[in-house]
């Protein structure tokens, strides 16, 4: 009886290993399947931003004038504020979930380089980001202003663009 006992006892054991092998699996599983969802939605929010501009004659002329001028303080200004403002906050959500882990590098190093690209060509994302920095995280917001450091020192940064101009905005 002890014997069958014993060998019940490493049945049981036994298992209890394979349902823990089974549980680590499965994690690894919805792991994957959560970095694929982060991955689409990313993806998703980025097409949709890029869509709304491709598609919007009005919106492609206020970046137009946003970039020589500025962003003006009226109906136009406040379009293409809200327009950075998403994509912004678009590349704060990678930023986040890249911190996480929940986004491959791969994919995190080109949406830098796109978003690089993008405040290169488009200076009225350097003046949204002037505008709505506070508005994010402060780990996003140290890595965008280095980033705005690097693309200044490679090129001519428009007026008040750069963030050592932006002391009067400290909090």
């Amino acid at each position: 009886m002890e014997r069958l006992n014993q060998w019940l006892g490493l049945v049981a054991n036994f298992g209890v290993v394979i349902g823990i092998v089974f549980l680590a699996y499965e994690m690894r599983l919805n792991t994957d399947s959560m970095k694929s969802s982060t991955a689409a939605q990313s993806m998703a929010a980025w097409n949709e931003i890029v869509l709304a501009a491709a598609t919007n004659p009005d919106l492609i002329a206020e970046q137009i004038a946003a970039n020589r001028e500025g962003i003006r303080l009226d109906a136009g200004g406040l379009q293409i504020s809200y327009f950075a403002g998403s994509m912004l906050k678009s590349t704060e959500f990678n930023y986040l979930e890249h911190a996480r882990g929940n986004l491959e590098q791969e994919q995190w190093d080109a949406y830098v380089y796109a978003q690089r690209w993008f405040m290169t060509y488009n200076t009225f994302l350097l003046h949204a980001w002037r505008m709505q920095r506070y508005t994010f995280a402060s780990s996003f917001r140290e890595f965008m202003d280095d980033l705005i450091r690097d693309i200044c020192s490679k090129q001519e940064c428009p007026e008040g663009g750069r963030p050592e101009d932006w002391t009067e905005l400290s909090t």
